[in-house]
Order: structure tokens, then sequence, then C-alpha cells
């Protein structure tokens, strides 16, 4: 995946999460507004509400459901790789 499609909705999965508030991308939560956009990943998406009163809450990828299935056959078997 690469930082280059430019969006501000994702593309394969909802743009709000379980708990209704609308996704973020994830560099504009960690990063100054001042960020190159080069430096931006438009498939890395967290909600800014559960965030807040959960930070293992993870970042949402927005990548095809064939995508997802390939990469975390072959991740390491982790609590940190989770699918949502």
């Amino acid at each position: 995946m690469t930082a280059a499609l430019k969006r501000d909705k994702p593309l394969y999965i909802s743009d709000h999460c379980e708990c209704g508030t609308q996704l973020m991308l994830f560099d504009s939560w960690t990063d100054p507004p001042n960020t190159d956009e080069s430096k931006i990943w438009y498939d890395e998406w967290i909600c800014p509400s559960c965030i807040k009163t959960n930070p293992d809450d993870g970042i949402r990828l927005d990548w095809t459901k064939e995508h997802k299935e390939e990469v975390f056959a072959i991740a390491p078997k982790s609590s940190k790789f989770r699918i949502k």
C-alpha cells in the first residue's frame, strides 16, 4: 500500500465506527496539520472517540478483504494483528 491515493473517506471499509463516529485518517490524529502529504497513509483510519477511551482500539486498514486475508495469513499470530 502507498500513500499516493489521497481521499477523505475510506474506499473498502465503512467511514463510520461501530459507535457511530466518523473515522478520521490516523496521520491526521498523530501528525501536525502541516505534515508533508507524501508521508500521509490514506489507508489507515481510526475512530477519534474510541481511541480516546481505549488507546488499544487500533487502526482500521482500508484494504480489500482479499488483501487483508493475504497479509494477515503471513503475519505472526499476535494480538497486534487483528482485522477490523
